[in-house]
């Protein structure tokens, strides 16, 4: 028997309405979430505008809700009122019983009943918990809750999350290992061993042809592909953000890859392979990162933290080395001391066959040298910005047998080469701007970038002294020279008086006689502001210098707008 049951028609309009309203409002978010997400996705102004008022309100928000009562509260007075015997005893008495109670009897039972119980109920718990709480046996329960809490909380944060984490790169390690001995062995059993019979060496070298594909597919697809889809910790969101970008191109590839393998594997074994590829394929990115994550990380560890002197020759010199004699070194006055005695020798084949061979070497220092000048300080300047399309390039090296000097030539600023000179004096290494050729048409922004670059290349190089910086700070205008333990200045020219500054001296260089060298204008000066290797260039200042923004413009070069 069929029930009939009647609706009124104020009924069925008000569910009518209620289901049209419900429906506008899902069509309203959609259609402003939708507009929100084009609007970041394809408006850059807006996109950082939202960004930036996303940002300001949550920062907002923290100093309002978090900061500014987090101050508040550590305030002196502040924190007298809270420690105040009769706040303490308010607090033990009414606030914890009172929030416990009702969570007992409000707030849980709300959410498990349909009507919580009343307010009796909620009176009953509070007078409960306050005794149970200011209780001793209540006291003792909470200071050993809140200590296994704090306890738990640590050891959680500590050890639970590290020893999972542990955990995870052990597991994947040894699956990785298990397969490498797996490959091991099988490669140890197909290799040739004494006492083998002729049918056993042919067998094996049959196999060992098809096992050395099988184990290169086998480390290329699990090394590259599997492990790094599985693996979490390399997975995300490398992985994930690969699989995203690049997923849709392989499914479009997906009918020429099956076109390509279906004549040699077949439909089905085509189709399998071509989908396999497809999934795992991103995982490389993720194998990718994580070893040069973990090897630039290895590199930055072994980093020394400042500045040093590289080789720069083929057998390992640096400009010190190559400049300064010595038992082991001195690779460019051993050179011109060959080619001297050459050429008091009688002209024979000999000699010309010594000489063209000595040329050689030279040429190759040369050769190592302008290299050198090309990696270390023309790249950096092509890579900053105010530098870039100057067509700035290495265009000469010429040695001498103390000293060699490197012409920089900058068309786009002028034909006049600049000129850099390296020399060894008296055992120092010193550097220095010969000419500035086409410096004086360059900005301050290229000046103060080459400025930088130049210091990085000196610390590259080894220079023990800069004669700019030797000049500004100490020296000024007058003549000079560097000895072995001293270095003499004759004031304003006159060559018949000497100003002696002991280079050994710690801390400052004094000049003596002290009278004149003040007429002179000659002062005590710090020993790292005169000489160049007594101070050091941070490694990371050094980045931080080519790295900081256009807003800033610190210190090494203007950045490029955007």
């Amino acid at each position: 028997m069929t029930e009939v049951v009647g609706v009124s028609g104020g009924d069925v309009s008000e569910g009518a309405g209620g289901v049209v309203t419900s429906a506008t409002d899902t069509a309203t978010w959609v259609l402003g979430l939708g507009f929100l997400l084009m609007a970041l996705i394809h408006l850059t102004q807006f996109r950082r505008r939202f960004f930036r008022l996303l940002r300001s309100t949550v920062r907002l928000l923290k100093v309002g809700l978090i900061e500014y009562p987090l101050r508040i509260a550590r305030l002196p007075l502040m924190q007298a009122i809270w420690r105040h015997r009769a706040v303490v005893r308010f607090r033990r008495v009414v606030v914890v019983p009172g929030a416990v109670a009702w969570l007992l009897f409000r707030a849980i039972p709300g959410l498990l009943l349909e009507a919580p119980p009343g307010w009796l109920w909620f009176l009953f718990g509070f007078s409960l918990c306050s005794l149970a709480l200011n209780s001793r046996p209540g006291r003792d329960a909470q200071e050993l809750t809140s200590e296994w809490l704090a306890n738990a909380w640590h050891k959680l944060q500590a050890r639970i999350f590290v020893a999972l984490l542990d955990l995870l790169l052990e597991f994947f390690r040894m699956v990785l290992n298990l397969i490498e001995r797996f490959l091991y062995a099988v490669d140890e059993w197909l290799r040739f061993h004494s006492e083998e019979s002729w049918l056993s060496i042919v067998v094996k070298a049959v196999l060992g042809v098809v096992w050395s594909f099988v184990s290169f597919l086998i480390r290329i697809y699990v090394n590259l592909l599997i492990e790094p889809t599985f693996h979490p910790v390399k997975h995300f969101p490398v992985v994930t953000v690969a699989h995203k970008m690049i997923l849709p191109g392989l499914v479009l590839l997906q009918g020429s890859m099956v076109t390509l393998l279906q004549p040699y594997l077949g439909r089905v074994l085509a189709e399998s392979v071509t989908w396999f590829n497809i999934f795992f394929i991103p995982g490389i990115f993720g194998f990718a990162v994580w070893e040069l994550k973990e090897n630039w990380r290895l590199y930055a560890s072994n980093r020394r933290p400042r500045l040093m002197p590289v080789a720069v020759g083929s057998h390992g010199e640096t400009v010190a080395r190559l400049l300064r004699p010595g038992f082991y070194s001195g690779t460019l006055p051993k050179i011109f001391r060959r080619r001297r005695r050459l050429e008091l020798q009688q002209p024979s084949f000999r000699r010309f066959s010594m000489r063209r061979s000595v040329q050689s070497q030279l040429d190759h220092v040369q050769e190592a040298i302008r290299n050198f000048v090309k990696r270390d300080l023309i790249r950096v300047l092509q890579l900053c910005p105010v530098w870039a399309g100057t067509g700035i390039r290495c265009a000469r090296v010429s040695s001498a047998s103390n000293s060699f000097l490197v012409d920089i030539e900058c068309p786009l600023l002028g034909e006049e080469p600049i000129r850099l000179l390296f020399q060894e004096q008296s055992g120092w290494v010193v550097a220095g701007v010969d000419r500035p050729g086409c410096l004086r048409f360059a900005s301050a922004d290229q000046l103060r970038s080459l400025q930088h670059a130049l210091e990085g290349f000196y610390r590259k190089c080894g220079i023990d002294m800069v004669r700019e910086q030797l000049e500004s700070a100490f020296v000024h205008d007058h003549p000079y020279d560097i000895n072995g333990e001293s270095l003499v200045v004759w004031p304003g020219g006159d060559f018949r008086r000497e100003i002696v500054a002991l280079l050994v001296q710690k801390r400052q260089l004094r000049p003596l006689p002290a009278a004149e060298a003040q007429q002179a204008g000659l002062l005590p000066t710090d020993r790292q502001l005169v000489i160049f290797n007594e101070s050091g260039t941070v490694w990371s200042d050094w980045i931080r210098r080519w790295e900081t923004g256009a807003q800033g413009l610190p210190q090494a070069c203007l950045q490029a707008p955007g």
